[in-house]
């Protein structure tokens, strides 16, 4: 699988988790989801599909997207992937069965269970973003710092 752009990277546990970014077989964006071990440099595909295979509709995890959020929790137990942007009209313009003059947003969160290794659908509450076709997150741990008053 050759990503070329739109997709998401996390650091958590010693591992680097990619998901998600287009590619030239499948322009419309992926739901391809693996990691990678800095110790060994071995990858292990976690869930999706890899470019070769055809799509299919799927709603135990996240769907096909390109530019999107992700970071992990506090503790990096879980990998959050939020919102997302499949791109039917570029899938569109090149051919791709999956492809449509109509772009859409789609306003979902998932978060993956690096232990349980399996997704599970979040609920946002409070003043969440507004849904977004393009998006992007960066999370420096040592950025935060507690509210300090007085």
């Amino acid at each position: 699988m050759k990503l070329l752009d739109g997709h998401a990277v996390v650091l958590a546990q010693g591992k680097i988790y990619v998901f998600g970014g287009a590619s030239r077989v499948r322009p419309i964006g992926s739901d391809f989801f693996a990691e990678f071990d800095l110790q060994t440099t071995d990858w292990t595909p976690l869930s999706g599909l890899p470019d070769t295979a055809p799509l299919r509709a799927r709603h135990d995890s996240p769907g096909v997207r390109k530019l999107l959020a992700a970071w992990t929790d506090k503790r990096e137990e879980r990998v959050y992937v939020m919102y997302r942007m499949p791109d039917h009209q570029v899938a569109f313009l090149v051919g791709h069965e999956w492809g449509d003059m109509n772009g859409s947003a789609i306003e979902d969160c998932w978060s993956w269970g690096i232990k349980e290794r399996k997704w599970r659908r979040e609920r946002i509450a409070g003043n969440y973003p507004c849904p977004r076709a393009e998006m992007a997150t960066c999370y420096v741990r040592s950025l935060l710092c507690p509210l300090r008053r007085g």
